[in-house]
């Protein structure tokens, strides 16, 4: 049998193991996010690298 304490521990660490599910799946979908910018711009750079000039290298990218 679960006493009192041991049911408010279990609830509390339910919460907690659901705040760090959420934070974890924003930090996963931020980083397949930059992961794809990080993707488009090196294709961007790598399709139009001739016509870049150096200022535009250094400062974008």
């Amino acid at each position: 049998m679960i006493n009192k304490n041991e049911k408010e521990e279990k609830l509390f660490l339910d919460m907690v193991i659901d705040e760090l599910q959420t934070s974890y799946d924003e930090i996963d979908r931020k980083v397949k996010d930059y992961a794809k910018d990080i993707v488009e711009t090196k294709q961007y750079i790598w399709e139009n690298i001739a016509g870049l000039d150096n200022a535009e290298k250094a400062a974008k990218y």
